[in-house]
């Protein structure tokens, strides 16, 4: 449990710093240094410099509000997207419900991180196509989680009597089935964060989705990864802060799971 309380906290700390100091130092990371390119760590610049001079801290930080930024709302698009397809399917029934499991088996044929690059090449609109393109590669999880836990939910005895009472599908699941969705949910929506955060990285990485020049942790990684050999340091630190986040939100996904009561299988 302790483990999963730092977890927790190192998640919410983790946000903080991005959102206020990304704002602090976002004037000093366009500053250039040119003729110090990949200097080391120093009291001056505690992360060192990277490509073009620039303070490696200042952009971490802005290319960790941006990837996070991306991660969340992708995250969140995708949750909306598949929870209002399975209710639909649910509200449709049968043919609904047959609809969206043939629409899953199609999207759950294609790796999720391949579909996400196939559709951000080939849409290219910036921070709208990366959300785009994680949203519809992600949306199955939602979707099949929710339907799962609808026909679980369907079988128990208070759904029986609120068909009795004549409830609607539609009145059963927002006064009946919601309120038992949202634990599960939520820590799906927290492992999806996790996801969001991978195809996003992937996708700067490669030179995909965000304009070119915008910081992201994928394309300082790109960056540093060119000089691996002479500076480790400038691919080392956005490494270790993507790695950071992921096991950040994947505790935090832990601490839902037992705060809500969330049985496995």
């Amino acid at each position: 449990m302790s483990r999963i309380r730092n977890g927790l906290t190192c998640t919410i700390m983790l946000v903080i710093a991005v959102i206020f100091l990304s704002s602090f130092f976002k004037m000093t990371s366009l500053e250039l240094h040119l003729d110090r390119q990949f200097e080391a760590p120093s009291k001056a610049h505690i992360l060192g410099l990277g490509v073009n001079g620039v303070d490696l801290f200042s952009q971490l930080l802005l290319s960790l509000r941006h990837s996070l930024g991306i991660a969340l709302m992708a995250a969140f698009c995708s949750s909306l997207l598949g929870i209002f397809l399975a209710v639909w399917a649910y509200v449709l029934r049968s043919v609904g419900d047959f609809i969206l499991q043939n629409a899953i088996s199609i999207f759950d044929s294609i790796p999720a991180i391949l579909l996400s690059l196939c559709i951000a090449s080939f849409i290219d609109i910036g921070v709208a196509g990366v959300v785009l393109a994680i949203t519809l590669s992600s949306w199955p999880h939602f979707a099949k989680l929710t339907r799962l836990l609808i026909l679980d939910f369907t079988k128990l005895e208070f759904v029986h009597s609120a068909r009795a009472l004549g409830l609607t599908r539609f009145q059963i699941f927002w006064r009946h089935l919601w309120p038992n969705l949202m634990p599960q949910l939520s820590v799906q929506l927290s492992l999806n964060v996790v996801f969001a955060l991978s195809v996003e990285s992937s996708m700067g990485f490669l030179g995909l989705g965000s304009p070119l020049g915008t910081p992201s942790l994928g394309s300082m990684i790109s960056q540093g990864r060119e000089s691996m050999s002479s500076a480790p340091h400038v691919l080392l630190f956005p490494v270790a802060a993507l790695v950071l986040c992921v096991l950040s939100f994947q505790l935090m996904s832990d601490f839902l799971r037992d705060m809500l009561d969330v049985k496995n299988g």
